[in-house]
């Protein structure tokens, strides 16, 4: 119905929900019994549970109502009531080319390149104040050329999953000698999240190997990796659109 959904779990498991096991599960399997007539109906609930368990949520167990209650309260006033990173009037011809970003639904991964100085960024901030409340998470990595140089693919790397989970990640140096590889628990957070994540001013393509561009099963369906560069032929490698 095009409605944005945040369940929340309140003493209940989110993996119950999703396989109708545990405490959750025997609840359930006493309505199925009452409903033994409906099997259809029983059938689409199921379903439902399901779909609800694999949504981004907020989980009650073992933390204190108030911390649930500031949560929700927090991510429901982001979503309504979004700053816009920047305001477009007065930038000739931006509204064109920001529309034909967003009717690009299907396309996942969308480069943005040109000299410097021209307004790729800008471009980019006004893209993400518009749709940007479509999304679970949301990553706007600046300079990453400059990050990059200064304190290597390690650290750029802990700041980019640190920035998107919203945590903070200090260890993953097993894995950062395999570059191509995402720590698991990363993932499993990421997996079932509708990410927006934009790094700006990339250069090398070892950067978007070390923040996972080419990784398909790191981040949710629907998730959009916008790229911008100065080097056309760092795009070619990643962009689809």
């Amino acid at each position: 119905m095009g409605l944005r959904v945040f369940p929340i779990f309140y003493n209940v498991d989110p993996s119950d929900v999703r396989k109708q096991t545990g405490k959750f599960g025997e609840a359930f399997g006493k309505v199925k019994e009452k409903f033994k007539h409906n099997l259809d109906v029983v059938e689409k609930w199921s379903i439902a549970l399901t779909e609800a368990g694999n949504l981004s949520g907020f989980p009650s167990i073992d933390r204190p109502e108030s911390q649930l209650c500031e949560e929700v309260a927090d991510k429901i006033l982001k979503k309504l009531y979004l700053r816009s990173y920047v305001e477009s009037k007065g930038l000739v011809g931006i509204d064109s080319l920001v529309e034909k970003l967003i009717e690009a639904k299907d396309v996942r991964i969308i480069g943005i390149w040109g000299m410097g100085g021209i307004g790729k960024t800008t471009i980019a901030e006004v893209l993400v104040s518009r749709i940007s409340n479509q999304f679970d998470h949301i990553c706007f990595l600046r300079n990453v050329r400059e990050k990059s140089e200064k304190n290597g693919l390690d650290d750029l790397r802990k700041l980019f999953f640190s920035k998107l989970l919203g945590i903070e990640i200090r260890d993953i140096e097993m894995v950062i000698e395999m570059v191509s590889v995402v720590p698991t628990f990363i993932k499993d957070s990421l997996k079932r999240k509708k990410v927006l994540v934009v790094l700006d001013d990339v250069n090398e393509p070892e950067q978007l190997e070390a923040l996972a561009v080419n990784d398909d099963d790191c981040f949710g369906s629907e998730s959009k990796i916008i790229l911008i560069s100065r080097d056309k032929q760092v795009l070619k490698l990643y962009v689809l659109l």
